[in-house]
């Protein structure tokens, strides 16, 4: 509406100057027109915006309308675009006043920006969305908006990341009291996502401030190292005298490079860090190494492009304000320290990308570029020497060689040495400019490469050993020997494996050797035989009571580290007493109209898998612990083909639980499934979790398959009677008490510490509703002296981003 009465998508910017509808120092205070702050808010500047703005109406305002209902959202409008505004303006004139360089710069601008109250409303609406997508719009909203006003510095900019935090606390406010969760122990996901984020930020500015360069903003100075234009802070002092004004430094910041390839090499840098970001979110090593490289040679070039050892040689004469000469120095100086920043952060969170490239990748993508290199090297090279022939100019070999090396290097580095003429002939010419990018296209081509097959090829191998040893027998817990995390050992037969992971010197192992039943004390003998080799301690974890009579030939130590739930599929029957409680969630589940559906991930559709990551993002996230691993899945493992998924559908398509179920094999035949991983969403129908399970049962009992379990519970104890489905609800099943040693006592501390945050207790009451049988887990090590170790072995292989001050600092809170 107000693009039709104002004029503005037929007759321009310059009508709209003449409405005086825009907000800024000289329009709304100078000329005391007021009524500017809101009008700013209504009326977009030019056909560009007004599309821009629509658009973001429709999507943006939409969303946050539903969540905010239109009475909040008008309200949530008003106040931060007006409050946005505002404070924006009160901010430019107290810079103004103290002669800070932005505010002076942009004393004379005017705005015209709906998009200001848009992104107020947007955050606003965030304290009703759900944890996930909170944390999610919220730190992709703030990441936008920091890269314009760090990049642009226009003052639109500043007004919108003023709203954005006007529109956080208000959103509190109006959600009266929602709950706000820590990011302190953050998932592992979410922290490289964030750093991804971070580094892609990096990486995007720069083309905001060539594509908007005020230079008015802190970064602005760093487009001219991504371009090749730079400009030492003598030069700025030279060319603008003492008036700070936009076009001084736009014109000092524009993109200096000859040709089209000459453009497309700015953008270098920008596409490789992009590709390292990328490679940080999926959690490889290469990327980060990426990263990290590129940063510090940005920030080594810019050291040396902006000539920083002279930088405090060449400060202004008398009559710069002191503010100003700090701003300057400042920027330039930030030019050198982001980067750098950037690649400290990332090398000091390197323990949350572990997933390595074999060592073969990188050597054929180290002789891939290498040889490309090499080839279009002598290629320039060759055509700068018969283009230096045709022409008569004697040019010396150092000349001709750093000019072909100049097409390669996305900074005009060579400007200080002599370099020779570019070929005046048009195919000359044409390689001149274009076999730099071509090698750089090369180049990330074979990093995404390496970043998509960022997997030890002998790991591979022997993760398919392993499943085809599993199949001859693994256990129920056999398959989590497949998990990200583990190595193996093979016995010298071939017949057995042992799934491991080293940590404190401890080689702990993931519950019972895989194979054939048969010969445990041999095996057991020799994997501790391979470990003395190794210089580890040998501690096998999760195993069952099978094996503890091999254990006690060999004279080792034993202890209950949790109990396993079996269900025997053959006795089961539904319409028992036992399973009344699961036979009421089965008759809800029914009356909602939610039915199951048995699947794999490979058979999901995209709205499934989106559906399944938001509720298992969603339930990480909305906690302040960090999500256990080892033998506790994560929304990882459902990717496997071979795990099999059991679904909560409405008639809608809306997911309202999800189950996985890992194989358990004997002589090459699925005998059974054990339960992995649990998850609800939000607003699920009641009982899901017990309707799922039930479900499941029924499904393998029909299949033929032999037993059904419900996995392991680290730190807990089965119920002795009265039996576990007699127990009343809300009623604690009471426990067995074992002989007490030091060890035992250590355990039942830290059970209670961590019942509160964990539930192991809790999960163990839920799992008794389904009338099973259970089986003690025992943790089996030689020498009791390296307890202490131990302890802190399996503390990291199940809390890996915790360490051992966060540990305490986290029991003595759960302690209260």
């Amino acid at each position: 509406m107000t693009a039709i009465v104002t004029g503005n998508l037929t007759q321009g910017a310059a009508h709209l100057s003449s409405l005086d509808l825009g907000a800024g120092i000289t329009s709304t205070l100078q000329d005391q027109r007021w009524w500017t702050i809101l009008t700013d808010l209504f009326v977009a500047h030019d056909l560009t915006q007004f599309i821009i703005d629509l658009i973001a109406s429709i999507v943006l305002l939409g969303v946050a309308e539903r969540l905010l209902k239109p009475l909040r959202t008008a309200l949530a409008f008003l106040i931060t675009g007006l409050l946005g505004v505002g404070l924006g303006i009160t901010l430019q004139v107290l810079g103004t006043a103290a002669g800070e360089w932005w505010a002076t710069g942009t004393r004379t601008l005017e705005t015209l920006d709906p998009l200001t109250p848009v992104v107020g409303v947007l955050l606003t609406a965030t304290a009703y969305m759900s944890t996930l997508w909170r944390r999610r719009v919220r730190v992709v909203a703030i990441a936008a908006l920091l890269v314009f006003v760090l990049y642009s510095g226009a003052p639109s900019d500043i007004y919108r990341l003023i709203a954005a935090g006007i529109g956080i606390p208000l959103g509190w406010l109006l959600a009266r009291g929602k709950t706000r969760r820590s990011l302190e122990h953050s998932p592992r996901l979410v922290r490289r996502r964030l750093l991804a984020t971070m580094t892609a930020v990096t990486a995007v500015g720069p083309v905001i401030a060539l594509t908007q360069p005020s230079g008015l903003a802190p970064f602005s100075l760093v487009s001219g190292i991504i371009s090749g234009n730079v400009v030492s802070a003598s030069t700025v002092l030279e060319q603008c005298g003492q008036l700070v004004h936009s076009a001084c430094t736009k014109s000092l910041l524009l993109a200096s490079g000859h040709g089209t390839g000459g453009v497309a090499m700015a953008f270098v840098p920008i596409a490789v860090l992009l590709v390292a970001a990328w490679g940080l979110g999926r959690g490889r090593r290469f990327g980060l190494s990426l990263a990290i490289v590129v940063n510090v040679a940005l920030a080594i070039l810019s050291f040396i492009a902006f000539n920083i050892l002279s930088l405090f040689s060449d400060l202004p004469e008398p009559g710069w304000s002191t503010l100003s000469v700090v701003e300057l120095v400042g920027s330039t100086l930030l030019a050198v320290a982001l980067p750098l920043a950037v690649a400290v952060v990332l090398f000091l969170n390197r323990s949350y990308f572990p997933i390595r490239s074999s060592g073969h990748q990188i050597r054929r993508f180290a002789v891939v570029i290498s040889l490309s290199f090499a080839v279009l090297f002598t290629v320039t090279l060759v055509t700068l020497v018969i283009g230096a022939a045709s022409t008569n100019r004697g040019e010396s070999s150092w000349a001709l060689i750093w000019t072909s090396l100049k097409p390669f290097v996305p900074l005009h580095l060579f400007g200080w040495v002599h370099v020779a003429h570019q070929p005046a002939f048009a195919i000359g010419l044409l390689i001149f400019h274009w076999a730099g990018p071509l090698f750089w296209v090369i180049f990330v081509i074979g990093c995404i490469y390496v970043l998509a097959n960022a997997k030890s090829e002998t790991l591979v191998r022997d993760q398919r050993r392993v499943r085809e040893i599993l199949k001859t027998g693994g256990g129920s817990l056999g398959f989590m020997a497949t998990w990200p995390g583990n190595n193996y050992w093979f016995s010298p037969d071939g017949k057995v494996a042992i799934a491991y992971r080293v940590i404190n010197g401890v080689a702990l192992t993931v519950s019972d050797p895989i194979g054939a039943a048969g010969n445990d004390l041999q095996r057991i003998h020799e994997f501790s035989s391979f470990c003395d080799r190794h210089h580890w301690t040998p501690v096998f974890y999760s195993v069952h009571e099978h094996l503890l009579p091999a254990f006690e030939t060999l004279g080792w130590q034993k202890v209950a580290v949790g109990e396993e739930t079996l269900i025997d599929l053959a006795s089961l029957d539904i319409a028992s007493k036992a399973w009344q409680k699961v036979r009421h969630a089965l008759n809800r589940a029914a009356r909602e109209n939610v039915t199951t559906s048995w699947t794999r991930w490979p058979d999901l559709t995209p709205d499934q898998v989106s559906q399944i990551r938001g509720i298992s993002e969603g339930w990480v996230s909305a906690r302040d612990i960090p999500e256990m691993g080892f033998t506790l899945g994560t929304a990882a493992e459902l990717e496997d083909p071979d795990v099999r998924l059991m679904l909560a559908i409405d008639g809608d398509g809306r997911i309202h639980g999800i189950t996985s179920w890992l194989p358990n094999y004997r002589d090459g035949v699925v005998i059974g499934w054990t339960l992995d991983f649990m998850r609800r969403g939000e607003n699920s129908v009641n009982g899901v979790m017990e309707f799922l399970i039930g479900s499941a049962a029924l499904h393998m009992k029909e299949a033929g398959n032999a037993v059904m379990s419900l996995s392991g519970v680290p730190l807990a104890r089965k119920p002795q009677s009265p039996k576990s489905s007699d127990v009343g609800e809300g009623e604690i099943p009471p426990s067995a008490t074992p002989a007490s040693t030091t060890l035992t006592r250590l355990l039942d501390f830290l059970a209670q510490r961590l019942e509160p945050a964990y539930g192991f207790s809790s999960l163990m009451f839920f799992k008794a509703k389904f009338n099973p049988h259970y089986e003690t887990l025992y943790m089996a090590y030689p020498d009791p002296v390296a307890l202490p170790a131990i302890a802190i072995a399996v503390g990291r292989a199940y809390l890996p981003d915790v360490s051992a001050r966060k540990a305490l600092s986290m029991l003595r809170n759960l302690a209260g």
